[in-house]
């Protein structure tokens, strides 16, 4: 009978042959099972971070899109139609919300000073001298631009015999000419 060739090995021998398939046989599990399974699972954690930092994206959006406008509105880069349009809203909307008269709104003066464009906004408004400083506190905290002068008035009504309070406030936007 044939002898087989591991019996002339010595028990070492057997050893280290067994360590080695044994070796051999991990080395082939892993780069077959578990490498694809962690390479799997590092591909995850990045698209559930990219998934965490995508959520609430519409939001931020929306957020940055205001505040280039409020930028916008500030530094005197929008539009000066868009502009006008936005005061008189506001003007409209506080003027609607507290008893207060917008009595003349009238288009915006424009004029050209070295590499600036300086626009200003007259309007009146009628109403009590509470409201009206109100009003020019909120006005001054919008960014619709600088309010740089008021002229407030009285006007008697004959017929009533009333006195009501006029003010013409004058606000102001620069901007840059390129």
């Amino acid at each position: 009978m044939k002898k087989n060739i591991f019996h002339r090995l010595s028990w070492k021998q057997k050893n280290k042959i067994l360590l080695g398939s044994f070796l051999f046989v991990a080395w082939i599990v892993y780069s077959s099972a578990i490498s694809n399974t962690l390479d799997a699972k590092s591909m995850g954690d990045e698209l559930r971070l990219q998934l965490d930092s995508a959520t609430g994206a519409p939001e931020k959006l929306q957020r940055l899109k205001t505040e280039l406008v409020r930028f916008e509105e500030l530094t005197g880069q929008g539009d000066s139609a868009a502009v006008h349009e936005q005061l008189l809203d506001r003007v409209t909307l506080y003027c609607g919300k507290h008893p207060l008269q917008l009595r003349e709104f009238a288009q915006p003066i424009r004029y050209r000073q070295q590499e600036w464009i300086v626009e200003t906004h007259p309007f009146t408004i009628e109403g009590s001298f509470v409201e009206i400083v109100k009003f020019m506190d909120y006005l001054g905290t919008q960014s619709t631009g600088k309010i740089v002068s008021a002229d407030i008035h009285s006007k008697t009504d004959n017929k009533t015999k009333t006195v009501s309070l006029l003010v013409t406030i004058y606000v102001q936007n620069i901007s840059n000419a390129s």
